[in-house]
């Protein structure tokens, strides 16, 4: 699964978004689905594009621990205006498939 978040900052906020997603990204170890990566974009305009990708859907509870819910909104805290939050699934073919 794949979960985009696009937000805005202000300039002078950036160490502190950076920080709480740091941190918010540390609650996310040993859990279930466990998150495989994580990716900070920086696009032009000013806008911020935080893509997790997690191994698998997560089961009903999922994020019930109480250390991740603190630190995710921590993160989001700092975040001036939150733009827009999606989660998809990631489709791609085979190694067969025609291009």
């Amino acid at each position: 699964m794949l979960q985009f978040t696009r937000f805005r900052l202000a300039a002078q906020r950036e160490r502190a978004v950076l920080a709480a997603r740091l941190a918010a990204l540390r609650a996310c170890r040993g859990c279930e689905p466990e998150l495989q990566a994580a990716y900070l974009i920086r696009l032009a305009g000013g806008d911020w594009l935080d893509i997790a990708v997690w191994a698998g859907q997560p089961r009903p509870g999922a994020f019930d621990d109480p250390g991740r819910p603190v630190a995710r909104g921590t993160f989001f805290a700092q975040i001036d205006q939150l733009l827009g939050e999606e989660c998809g699934i990631l489709v791609y073919p085979g190694p067969d498939a025609d291009a």
